[in-house]
């Protein structure tokens, strides 16, 4: 049997990985150059290679050609938290059902990414630290993150007590209704395009509804 090998060096890899990267560049970004390919307003779309980087889909001019369909990066960010209603105490059962469950992800993240020490440096975590060392050391990882982004878990219930509640507002999207609308006006000016807003608490509706006021009439909504 004939059998052949082809050896290449370093050089060689690095020129054909170029070589492909610009094929693919090229097949990405062929309808961009090429008007027939691309999407129009009010005209069915053509078959086109390109994938887009997000869902986010503006208009723009075409120099006097008509209108062109383009995409962006989509900025999208998934916040947790509550509206509060006029004069409502944040240390309430409502407000720790419903934004509670983002509040602890400042204790979750600070145990994955800094151990204890940097939970002991956020306000409830030393209480937060005395709970998580109850359970075997093989098991925190599920002690720590029962209940994640859902709802309180015994050590989260035990910080919030020990006045972790202080960092409902700093650390998600909470407070007053003029608070959420300006921290909303504030992601929207550093660029965030798109808010998936997670509900937490027994009652769902409430969380959506009054969220979607809020949101409904901040700066970005009414300049969209």
């Amino acid at each position: 049997m004939l059998r052949t090998r082809v050896r290449a060096g370093a050089a060689a890899g690095l020129v054909l990985s170029m070589l492909f990267a610009a094929i693919f560049t090229a097949v990405g970004l062929v309808d961009v150059y090429l008007p027939s390919l691309s999407p129009q307003m009010g005209a069915p779309a053509p078959t086109t290679l390109r994938v887009p980087y997000g869902p986010r889909i503006v208009h723009g001019s075409r120099g006097g050609r008509g209108t062109q369909l383009t995409y962006e990066h989509a900025r999208v960010i998934v916040p947790r938290g509550t509206v509060l209603d006029e004069g409502e105490d944040p240390t309430s059962e409502r407000v720790r059902l419903a934004g509670g469950p983002g509040t602890a992800l400042a204790w979750h993240g600070a145990y994955e990414f800094g151990g204890q020490e940097a939970v002991g440096g956020l306000p409830g975590g030393d209480a937060w630290n005395e709970v998580v060392n109850r359970t075997p050391h093989d098991r925190r990882h599920i002690a720590v993150h029962t209940g994640h982004c859902v709802e309180l878990n015994e050590a989260d219930h035990a910080a919030w007590d020990a006045g972790g509640h202080e960092l409902l507002r700093p650390s998600t999207l909470s407070g007053t209704s003029e608070e959420v609308r300006a921290k909303l006006d504030d992601l929207a000016e550093r660029g965030v395009t798109e808010i998936v807003f997670q509900p937490c608490g027994p009652d769902v509706r409430r969380e959506l509804e009054r969220f979607l006021d809020v949101a409904s009439r901040s700066a970005a909504a009414v300049a969209g």
